[in-house]
Parts: C-alpha cells; structure tokens; sequence
C-alpha cells in the first residue's frame, strides 16, 4: 500500500473512505469507560502502570497451526511477540510495566535469622493483594494463524519450509485489575506482510521479512498493540486545520497512523462531578466528525473531513486544534 503525499486526496482514498463512513454514527457522549479514560489521560505526567498477561493461543487455532505444520511457527510468534511487546512498554516513558502476580502469594516463611528485619508476613499479602489488583492488565489471544498459501501449506517444517504468507488475527483487551472489567477492546487489523510494509516498520534491521518473516510479524503485531494502547492514554490530536480544509493530526511514521485509515474527532467538554460526592467521574467527549488519513509524513499526517447524511442528526461542530482522535477504522 503506498502513501499518498498529495494536497487532494485521490480517488481510490474517497472511495474507500466513503465506504467506511456507513458504520453506526457515535454519540455525542461517549461511553462511561470512554469518560473515565479521558481523566486518566489528563494526568499526563504520571506513567500508567500495566501488567501483561502471557500471551494466549486458542487451542483451535493450535490445533489448526499442527495440522498444518505451523506449531513451531506459531509458538515463536507468540513467544516474540510477548517479549518485544514488554519491551516497548519498559522503555516507554508513558507506561510502568509491573510484572503480573501470580494469584496466591507463596508461603510466608521468614528466616528467623533474619526475622527483625523480614516484613510480617500480614504485610506481605496486603501488599501483595494491592499489586495484583492496581493498574491496568493487557490480555492478548492469537484468535487465527495459518498461511492461506497452497504451496507453502503442502511443505513442512522438517523440510526446512517457511511460511512466506502467514496471517495472523491478535485481539488485545485492557482489564481493569480491581474488577476483571473489560475497560477497552484495542482495534488490532491482521497481522500479514501487506500491513508490515504498509506500517512501514524500520528497515535495515534483523526484523526485515526475508526467508521467515515471523520475527517481522511478530514486532508489527507487537507495534499495532503498544500504538493502540497510546491511543487510549495518549491519543492523538488536531494540529491545525488549513484555510482549504485540510486537517493536520500529531502523528506521523511510526506512529501507527496509516493513509486511509479512519477517525472519529472529539472535543472535551466539562468535567462530569458526582453532586453528591464530589468525585470527579471523568469528562465529557462531544462528536464533531469523522476524517480519514490522507497521507503520512515523518513528524504529522495530513486528513480530510468526511461527510455523511448519518450524521445529520448530530449538531455539526468546527474542527479546531485539540480535538481527540479514535480510530473508526485501518484499512486491509
């Protein structure tokens, strides 16, 4: 897929744009999980503390993978995928990465040879109860893993075969740690070497797709996970909007921004307070359209409004500097 860099969007990315626009229309408040994000996301300067699960793979698609000689081949995926994935979030200054307790603490024994300086055993398991209940938990499950290639399907691995057109399906899900509530679902497309090229990865590393592209596959699904989990946090942002219209948004290369990907634009309005309380429950997002990604440059992309008779029934907002960007859509 090639980026557009011209000032008018072509043909093909109205096109395709146009056909995206017919999902539901949003309303004009978000949801409450919608709400609640944004007063995380205002704190801007604190590090939202995340553990991640062990990654997953449903025993269909294990099974499907042995029967098609793809066990060797998914297992590593899985495994690259986990690692590189806790990596972006280590180093990530947006995110704490805490390791994931285990259920049940161990046993509480301390040695009575150092037992003024052991904390109480009543201590421990409190502040084990408080890690494994504070912050956010990332669930991620390999749902589709196959190569939809005959030829490459018929070899096998002992035959020294790599799969050249794996396509692989992740879905990602945010878990609040207290409540075991599904807080956000991250929109992750597949994972194949069309949207490997189109997310324009970095070249010239070991992670170049060559004869096994898998540790390629891997960082991208790694890449698509961590960008979409920014957007939650940290989303991105209007830039300015030009006299002819066009859009300019805070994201750029690397970003997890692609040409005729699709957004939907917020303003924030008054925070929501609990009258009786006082707690702060998070602020207002007001719809005020849709665009599509027009091209991508290194630093910003460029964007154009969408228009469509669903939103008629909305009050039609200005685009001005500020406003949040959600992802609606990438295209496949």
């Amino acid at each position: 897929m090639k980026h557009h860099h011209p000032l008018v969007p072509s043909l093909a990315t109205t096109a395709l744009a146009i056909a995206w626009i017919f999902s539901a229309p949003p309303t004009a408040v978000v949801s409450f999980a919608g709400e609640a994000r944004s007063a995380e996301s205002a704190v801007a300067a604190a590090p939202v503390v995340v553990s991640v699960a062990p990654v997953k793979i449903q025993e269909s698609v294990k099974r499907s993978a042995t029967h098609e000689n793809l066990g060797g081949a998914l297992d590593t995926f899985a495994k690259l995928l986990g690692q590189r994935l806790g990596a972006q979030l280590a180093a990530s200054h947006k995110f704490k990465l805490v390791p994931r307790s285990s259920p049940n603490p161990a046993p509480c024994k301390p040695d009575k040879a150092v037992i003024q300086n052991a904390k109480p055993c009543a201590v421990a398991a409190a502040q084990h109860s408080k890690a494994s209940t504070t912050g956010n938990l990332l669930q991620i499950s390999i749902t589709e893993f196959w190569d939809p290639t005959p030829q490459n399907r018929a070899q096998t691995e002992g035959q020294g075969a790599a799969p050249h057109t794996i396509r692989a399906l992740v879905s990602a899900n945010l878990v609040d740690a207290a409540t075991g509530v599904i807080a956000e679902v991250l929109p992750i497309p597949p994972i194949t070497l069309e949207n490997l090229a189109r997310f324009r990865l970095s070249a010239g590393t070991d992670d170049a797709a060559g004869d096994d592209p898998i540790p390629a596959l891997a960082t991208l699904a790694a890449n698509l996970i961590f960008w979409r989990l920014t957007d939650v946090y940290h989303p991105a942002k209007v830039l300015s909007v030009a006299r002819n219209g066009a859009i300019f948004v805070n994201r750029g290369a690397g970003t997890g921004i692609t040409a005729e990907s699709v957004w939907d634009l917020y303003a924030t309005g008054e925070p929501l307070v609990d009258p009786d309380t006082g707690e702060n429950l998070g602020k207002e997002e007001v719809f005020c359209g849709r665009i599509v990604i027009t091209s991508v440059g290194l630093k910003f992309s460029r964007a154009m409004r969408l228009e469509s008779h669903e939103f008629e029934n909305l009050r039609r907002l200005p685009i001005v500097k500020g406003q949040t960007l959600r992802l609606v859509s990438t295209p496949e």
